[in-house]
């Protein structure tokens, strides 16, 4: 069966323009450029129905012919200019809203401000870089803005950047503070960066889910107290992304061997949340609607408990397509449910087109999707007796993902991987046990104390193998190695890969030795230190500070 690949141009473009017009300074430009995108996606719409060509001459063999081939290639082209206008169109109008509250032109000047805002994300500790105490960074989302007392509403992210009395603020909190402006970078998602001057006032807690969702992490924190060092950290970890408590030795030795995925609650987590729901579901015997309407609001309940980052969302609006086409009677195929959830999310959200998250979690996607099967049909038709099918796919996809997001993690750090496959290979089977363990002591926390406990204790059984495996593997001599930095370092290292890949999976005379000696450099990424300022100040979570070899979304 071939793969269904048209959506993958819409999806390409959606992803272009929105990385472009986020880093605008005004909807101008942007509303320009969507203009001009609907003007060509019309031209080239309509343009072959006003003056067809001649009708081709019928194939004798039965084809349909290059007419009709060009015709599909019209319509494909003209779809995505016009997906990509709407995006535009989309990102104009939300740029409008971030100036109209003033922000924008009040960091240009470095104004004094007074703000009411909503805490949007988890705080984040960074290093100060004058000395003295760390600095907590806070992204909020301001709703009114007081300047001059003049008080206007405003709907427009902000981060804060204050001192560690930030550290316990909570998502969903309402606060006012009032500090100095300064521009954001480029392309951020927060309008201004705040200092303050002050210190914060809390005007009322976190309500509805929110509320629930906090308390719930809470309790999970408590039950896991007297547990040991690695299980205190990893499991609040794994099942909700809390790494408050986690261990530097054991943070680096998780970035060393590419399994710091585990601890940054990502698709593969929603995945195997999805995944128990949906065969719970048939175990019921629920029909298409009734599965819908419990997997829909458990399914989003998760997202809030883990929070809504890019890695999460990606793969919970992947999963709502699919849910909705099931529904509909249409089968479910992967890309192109990857590829309408991403155009989705970024009509939604275009600031996730510069999200690093987003983009290793829809690349991985990818190459799970497009890239795993080709090589474990090489893998198990080239070695049969070394790689059976259930081993050779469990060995194809950390490859796959691997593979496809190398370049993206040498923009971040110039470094490779030697044991990053067969660590994640040796890993993984404790990440199942670990995350459904650690979701149940959370949901179980609040109201039996005990039995949490226990459970919570059992998923500490799990993670105590992945830190094992983390520890030895970050031992190893030649953990990382060095690799050329920046563009020209992704740019070979895709080149690497592609060549390898086709050496692997494409070629005739790839015999076992051959075959074998590619699988190391499939997957040539490494979990990097963690991003610059300018990323970390866009509100990154500490998990996708230090982006890693992701597992299967």
């Amino acid at each position: 069966m071939t793969t269904d690949l048209r959506l993958a141009p819409a999806a390409l473009v959606a992803w272009a323009v929105a990385w472009w017009a986020v880093a605008r300074d005004g909807p101008g430009r942007v509303a320009l450029g969507a203009a001009v995108l609907l003007v060509t996606a019309l031209a080239a719409g309509v343009g072959p129905r006003r003056f067809p060509a001649p009708a081709p001459a019928r194939d004798p063999r039965g084809g349909t012919g290059d007419g009709a081939r060009a015709g599909r290639v019209t319509v494909s082209v003209a779809f995505a200019l016009a997906v990509g206008a709407t995006v535009l169109a989309v990102t104009a109008c939300q740029l409008a809203v971030r100036d109209a509250s003033g922000l924008r032109a009040g960091a240009a000047a470095g104004r004094v401000v007074t703000v009411d805002a909503v805490v949007r994300d988890d705080p984040t500790p960074i290093a100060s870089p004058w000395g003295g105490d760390p600095l907590v960074l806070v992204l909020v989302d301001a709703r009114t803005v007081t300047l001059d007392g003049d008080t206007r509403r405003a709907a427009a992210p902000v981060l804060v950047r204050g001192d560690g009395a930030w550290a316990d603020a909570r998502v969903g909190e309402r606060v006012r503070v009032t500090g100095s402006l300064a521009p954001a970078e480029a392309g951020e998602r927060a309008v201004a960066v705040l200092r303050p001057t002050g210190g914060r006032v809390t005007v009322h807690g976190a309500t509805g889910p929110l509320r629930v969702v906090d308390d719930l992490r809470a309790g999970l924190v408590t039950v896991t107290d007297d547990l040991s060092t690695q299980a205190r950290a990893l499991v609040p970890g794994v099942a909700v992304g809390d790494v408050t408590r986690l261990d530097p030795d054991l943070a680096d030795a998780m970035k060393t061997s590419g399994l710091t995925h585990v601890t940054a609650v990502s698709g593969g987590h929603f995945a195997i949340v999805a995944a128990v729901l949906a065969g719970l579901c048939g175990v019921a015997r629920l029909g298409r609607w009734a599965r819908l309407a419990v997997l829909g609001p458990c399914l989003s309940g998760f997202v809030l408990l883990v929070r809504p980052d890019p890695s999460v969302v990606r793969s919970a609006a992947m999963c709502g397509v699919t849910l909705v086409a099931l529904c509909l009677g249409r089968p479910a195929r992967s890309v192109p449910s990857l590829c309408a959830g991403s155009v989705v999310l970024l009509l939604a959200d275009p600031w996730l087109a510069r999200s690093y998250g987003f983009v290793l979690s829809a690349s991985a996607t990818a190459g799970i999707v497009l890239g795993t099967g080709p090589l474990a049909r090489r893998l198990e038709s080239g070695m049969p007796r070394l790689f059976p099918r259930p081993v050779a796919l469990a060995v194809a996809v950390p490859c796959a993902a691997q593979a496809a997001c190398g370049p993206v993690l040498v923009l971040l750090a110039p470094t490779l991987p030697v044991y990053a496959v067969p660590a994640n290979l040796v890993a993984e089977p404790a990440l199942v046990p670990a995350t459904l363990l650690g979701v149940a002591a959370t949901l179980v926390a609040p109201w039996w104390g005990a039995g949490a406990h226990a459970i919570a204790w059992c998923a500490g059984l799990a993670t105590w193998w992945v830190a094992q495996v983390a520890t030895v593997a970050s031992q190893l001599p030649g953990a990382r190695a060095p690799w050329l930095p920046g563009l020209p370092g992704a740019a070979l290292l895709a080149g690497v890969t592609v060549v390898v890949a086709a050496a692997a999976v494409l070629s005739p005379w790839a015999g076992r030795g051959r075959l074998a000696g590619c699988l190391p450099l499939l997957g040539p990424t490494v979990p990097p230190d963690p991003l610059p300022v300018p990323a970390r100040e866009a509100g990154h979570r500490p998990g996708w500070r230090s982006p890693t070899s992701p597992s299967p979304p």
